[in-house]
């Protein structure tokens, strides 16, 4: 199983994609809306993976990942980033994130991603 965790205030603007994440039969997805909830989260229960979105109301989602990082350097992080690939590779330098994902993702976006994180975590 893959426990995915996504925190994100706009969870209507991302629904295709996380129907297509959810399609997936190995997959739990768990939404949030707090940075605050998910860091308790992955202290309790680590997930395979964090996606986060970038509009987030209670931190920067760098920020986030960096926190999350602090708590579980094994955890897999996915960004949401209006970014353009060069920037979001410029600021997420050494943070050994995956690839940024489009800002909304779409349907398609979701098997990329888990085909990405099922690669780097040797489940492929």
């Amino acid at each position: 199983m893959l426990n995915i965790v996504v925190v994100s205030r706009r969870q209507n603007d991302l629904r295709s994609f996380l129907e297509a994440l959810q399609a997936d039969e190995d997959v739990v997805l768990e939404k949030m809306e707090m940075a605050a909830d998910v860091l308790e989260e992955v202290q309790k229960r680590p997930p395979n993976l964090v996606i986060i979105d970038y509009h987030l109301g209670d931190m920067a989602p760098l920020d986030l990942a960096k926190d999350l990082l602090k708590i579980n350097a094994l955890v897999n992080i996915a960004v949401v980033s209006t970014m353009n690939e060069e920037d979001f590779h410029e600021a997420t330098e050494g943070l050994g994130l995956l690839p940024r994902l489009p800002s909304p993702p779409l349907a398609t976006d979701g098997p990329i991603l888990l085909k990405r994180l099922r690669e780097v975590s040797g489940l492929s």
